[in-house]
């Protein structure tokens, strides 16, 4: 995949958003940050490509972030992946319930970070495609 992709990255630590954000910017992506799940779904759009999405935030957290996603037909479509320190078998299942495609445990390994969101992305190339055919 040669074309930028726009991701939307959304943790309520500083750090973790500004890593992200150049790890996104290293493997050539355009990305975009939020600081809670308030924030996150204000800002999401069908522009978006891929959403990486913390857990453990005040207010509202990300399997609820995830959730209204996947309840929204306009971005519905939108892989996200969970970047979490969680990681019981139990919290796993919650997300992938609510609708999560892919998980990144923290602290984040960039190998594994451009693996995984390259999967997704792919995978958001090809749900693109076969819309654009219809």
């Amino acid at each position: 995949m040669t074309a930028s992709r726009r991701i939307l990255i959304v943790d309520d630590e500083e750090l973790n958003r500004d890593l992200l954000e150049a790890m996104m910017t290293s493997f050539g992506h355009e990305s975009e940050t939020a600081s809670d799940g308030v924030e996150a779904l204000e800002r999401v759009s069908p522009g978006f490509d891929l959403v990486l999405l913390d857990v453990m935030m005040p207010g509202m957290d990300g399997f609820e972030v995830a959730r209204r996603i996947r309840g929204n037909p306009e971005i519905n479509d939108i892989p996200i992946i969970m970047v979490t320190g969680l990681s019981s078998p139990e919290d796993r299942l919650r997300a992938v319930k609510v609708g999560v495609n892919d998980f990144i445990s923290k602290p984040v390994d960039r190998v594994e970070l451009s693996v995984r969101t390259g999967s997704m992305l792919k995978m958001k190339e090809a749900q693109d495609a076969i819309k654009h055919h219809r």
